[in-house]
């Protein structure tokens, strides 16, 4: 065994050998990275500190979905964006096919799960997942108005990229994320 201890010793040359790291997404949402992170050598411990909220009743988005068209683009920021958007769809007793003609965008894989769940598939995600490069991806492909179904408090990085761009584009908060202590 002292032999092959170079072989079977893998473990130490991970780039994350001998680090804590603290991961404090939802509870329903941290294993992916927790995964991730634990496959670098780190010592992962999941502490969820925040948790998202669906904002329903939504007028605004029910509003939105009222004057869905075709060349429309919908863009999430996140699995919870997707989630309460469906949520909502189906509490007004729509399913899918009131998107027919409707382009989906999601910021990231874990956003574009969200929709695939729903049996809808993101027509665009960009190479970098965050808002900056999405705002720039939807301001260089969306053709009609985009209507964003984001976090309360999401970030302007997004909503500039498009403003910028002279897009025509509607924010719209669906869900919020709240912060506290688990333990408590």
């Amino acid at each position: 065994v002292c032999a092959l201890a170079q072989r079977l010793c893998w473990f130490e040359g991970l780039p994350l050998r001998g680090k804590r790291v603290l991961v404090t997404r939802p509870e329903d949402r941290a294993g992916m990275l927790s995964e991730k992170l634990r496959a670098l050598g780190a010592d992962v411990t999941e502490f969820p500190c925040i948790r998202t909220e669906a904002i329903l009743p939504c007028p605004a988005m029910e509003s939105a979905l009222e004057r869905l068209g075709a060349g429309m683009w919908r863009g999430f920021t996140s699995a919870a964006g997707g989630e309460a958007f469906w949520t909502c769809l189906r509490g007004m007793g729509r399913d899918a096919r009131t998107l027919g003609g409707v382009k989906l965008a999601a910021v990231g894989p874990a956003a574009g799960k969200a929709l695939e769940a729903c049996g809808l598939a993101a027509d665009l995600i960009p190479e970098v997942y965050d808002a900056a490069h999405m705002g720039a991806a939807l301001a260089k492909e969306a053709a009609g108005k985009v209507l964003l179904l984001r976090a309360e408090e999401g970030s302007p990085a997004l909503t500039d990229a498009l403003a910028a761009a002279g897009a025509d584009f509607e924010d719209i908060p669906v869900y919020r994320t709240l912060y506290g202590n688990p333990c408590s």
